[in-house]
């Protein structure tokens, strides 16, 4: 599965999730993100319900590479907590093409835009899985 049909399975995608933990195995060619994703509905006047988050961890397979910006100076990256995604996408450029050339293309290549950082964190893979701590992995969500 790629990143885009993963987050078209949940409400809000991985938009607004709160990263705990990044982890990378090298050997396994795998990443790691423990996050807490915001599945609430937006459209519900009950805050319990607009704002539900669900603890999980996202599992990138065949993780071809992992970079991560450096933080603005300019923002207070470096207060403790959690690390929240408020944008996130397919990245699909000339640049990546070229840098694959001539190797089979990762299954996605994708960008999450960190606002207390005011950078991104960008990772190609070719297979990802998501489970949710409190072992109810159904998908689509319900």
């Amino acid at each position: 599965m790629t990143i885009n049909e993963l987050c078209d399975l949940l409400p809000n995608g991985i938009h607004d999730g709160e990263i705990d933990a990044i982890s990378v195995d090298y050997l396994a060619a795998t990443a790691t993100f423990r996050i807490d994703l915001w599945v609430g509905d937006l459209e519900s006047k009950v805050y319990e319900i607009r704002e539900k988050y669900r603890k999980a961890t996202l599992t990138i397979r065949g993780l071809r590479f992992l970079t991560m910006d450096l933080p603005d100076r300019n923002y207070a990256y470096e207060l403790p907590g959690t690390i929240a995604i408020t944008s996130n996408d397919d990245v699909d450029d000339a640049e990546t093409k070229k840098f694959f050339e001539g190797d089979p293309m990762p299954a996605f290549h994708h960008y999450l835009y960190i606002s207390e950082w005011n950078s991104n964190i960008v990772f190609a893979g070719d297979d990802c899985e998501l489970s949710f701590d409190d072992g109810d992995n159904t998908l689509p969500f319900p």
